[in-house]
């Protein structure tokens, strides 16, 4: 079992995930003295990529930094999720007040999320608060064409192949069929990964 730590850029703890399995330990701001750092840009995963390929989130993440692309990271929720709770809309309300305080204190600038979802969600609450209204949310596809990264096809296809023949849900072949409006940000660049780049 392999263990992967972040300092969480919006709320200055300390996560320490397991995985697989997904153990997590957290140690709060007051115990790590990192009360809210400033943190211009950040690298926002979701709960999606968390929770099913936490190793990627670090690689993702430490490809993003090396490339300076983004300073920090976050592992909250975009708070979707909670409208489906009891009280959700009450609920979702505190919780994007929280969300939007944590962007303000720590100086976020600019969000790179890897989730279509995530991009929706994240847009709409901070576009409603005033302290976040300028705070800019990018596609993770957009970045990784801009840094001039690639898919190999052909290898995509027999990881998928291997994931199916192995039980596992493999990732869509094709793009569409994505509930959320912001996932034309993401379909619009999946032939740019795709195609031929001398440089990869």
């Amino acid at each position: 079992m392999d263990s992967y730590v972040f300092e969480d850029a919006l709320t200055g703890s300390t996560v320490t995930c397991s995985y697989p399995g997904l153990d997590a330990r957290l140690r709060g701001e007051a115990e790590n003295g990192n009360a809210s750092k400033q943190c211009e840009s950040l690298f926002f995963p979701g709960c999606s990529l968390l929770n099913y390929g936490l190793p990627l989130v670090q690689s993702v993440y430490d490809l993003l930094r090396e490339a300076g692309q983004v300073k920090g990271i976050s592992l909250l929720c975009c708070g979707m999720i909670l409208r489906y709770e009891p009280d959700g809309k009450t609920v979702r309300t505190t919780y994007e007040r929280q969300f939007c305080d944590h962007v303000a204190a720590s100086g976020v600038k600019r969000i790179v999320a890897a989730c279509p979802n995530c991009v929706s969600a994240l847009r709409a609450m901070l576009l409603a608060d005033e302290l976040t209204a300028g705070v800019e949310v990018v596609a993770l596809p957009q970045v990784l064409v801009g840094l001039g990264y690639r898919i190999d096809a052909d290898a995509a296809r027999r990881m998928l192949r291997a994931q199916a023949r192995a039980g596992s849900s493999p990732l869509p072949t094709e793009a569409g069929g994505s509930p959320s409006s912001s996932s034309a940000e993401f379909e619009a660049e999946l032939p740019s990964l795709f195609s031929v780049h001398d440089s990869c």
